[in-house]
């Protein structure tokens, strides 16, 4: 640490890439909470057409593996998490 650096606390970002349109969108939060993840995960589905397959690159976070996550993917058939190794990203 340099002398006169502070550290402000850590943050979360949620960001989606569309590889055909190079388009980002992104949410940044105070704290990974289910909630959150979920609001995301309903304003992807609802900004991409239901036969568009989406798949999700996430680390292997308790909030990714949630019941009430795997309820919304098996409604969502067209989407596909993929777990990567737990905070390495």
């Amino acid at each position: 640490m340099v002398h006169g650096h502070k550290r402000h606390g850590t943050t979360t970002v949620l960001a989606a890439l569309n590889l055909l349109t190079g388009e980002v969108s992104a949410r940044n939060m105070a704290r990974p909470r289910l909630q959150e993840f979920l609001h995301v995960l309903i304003r992807i589905a609802r900004d991409t057409p239901a036969d568009k397959a989406i798949h999700m690159i996430l680390d292997n976070s308790c909030t990714h593996r949630h019941a009430n996550v795997r309820a919304w993917l098996a409604r969502h058939l067209c989407r596909t998490f993929h777990f990567i190794l737990t905070s390495s990203s």
